[in-house]
């Protein structure tokens, strides 16, 4: 009987160890995964500090160059810059040592400034071109062009007296607007005979390069009122009206008076005024 209760004993007590071992196993399991977590997330918060840091430092080299009187800038990596017209020396690369001078960032995510969200009616964007408000055309960022880029000064139509309705009436969608008046648009000719009539100051915009963009447009009435309401930070308007891309009538257009702010809608298409082209990004 002894022997029996021995053995039982000895069973139980093994049952004791292997149940102890598990939960000691699982213990350093659970530590060793916690420990990990720990350290993934340490090494992931020390390179967004490391990104913020270089971004930091990068759009800090891009105000110098701005100051400097740089409108397009270069984030080549290697130093060089591809723009139209830049320096050969290099003085407006973020990456050269005549420019900038700022390190490249390794393949850390860096975000640009000063056109992320929080960016105020004229900043000037590192590419050059102008915060100029929202668009109420979906309640997003609107750019136009910097003082390097001549704005157009011309007819809205191609400065004839034939007038051609084009029921392009929109006061929000001047891409939309655009798309439709300039150049393969479904009223490029006014859906009348072939080459009858031209739209001057949408094509103008529909063809535009500038800072790195191709995709330009004349903006709608709405848009052309939240520039003239920020005129005085967008800065280098011209003191006459500007054309929108919204037609009124057969003969007429909408503008902005950038003297007063006097809208109207009885400005003949075939009339010289000005304009000033806008995009958004994609």
């Amino acid at each position: 009987m002894r022997t029996n209760s021995q053995r039982g004993s000895a069973i139980w007590m093994l049952f004791i160890a292997v149940a102890l071992f598990g939960l000691i196993s699982y213990v350093f399991l659970q530590n060793s995964r916690g420990n990990t977590s720990t350290i993934t997330g340490v090494a992931s918060e020390a390179q967004g500090y490391q990104s913020q840091d270089c971004t930091n430092a990068i759009n800090m080299a891009v105000k110098r160059l701005q100051s400097r009187g740089c409108a397009n800038v270069s984030y080549n990596n290697d130093g060089s810059d591809d723009n139209e017209g830049a320096p050969k020396d290099g003085s407006c690369a973020v990456f050269h040592p005549n420019g900038g001078g700022a390190k490249p960032c390794n393949n850390l995510a860096v975000t640009p400034l000063p056109c992320g969200a929080s960016a105020e009616p004229g900043d000037i964007c590192p590419d050059g071109s102008v915060y100029a408000g929202d668009t109420p055309d979906g309640n997003v960022q609107m750019f136009t062009t910097g003082a390097s880029v001549a704005q157009n000064h011309g007819s809205w139509n191609d400065g004839s007296t034939n007038w051609v309705e084009t029921f392009i009436t929109d006061a929000n969608t001047g891409k939309a607007n655009t798309s439709a008046l300039g150049p393969g648009g479904s009223q490029e000719d006014s859906n009348t005979d072939p080459g009858i009539q031209g739209h001057y100051q949408a094509t103008q915009c529909a063809n535009l390069v500038a800072h790195g963009h191709d995709d330009w447009y004349l903006p709608a009435l709405e848009e052309l009122q939240v520039m003239y309401d920020n005129k005085d930070d967008i800065g280098d308007f011209n003191a006459d009206e500007y054309f929108s891309s919204t037609e009124s009538h057969a003969g007429d257009a909408f503008a902005i008076s950038f003297v007063d702010g006097t809208r109207t809608g009885w400005r003949w298409k075939r009339d010289w005024r000005m304009g000033r082209c806008v995009r958004t990004n994609p």
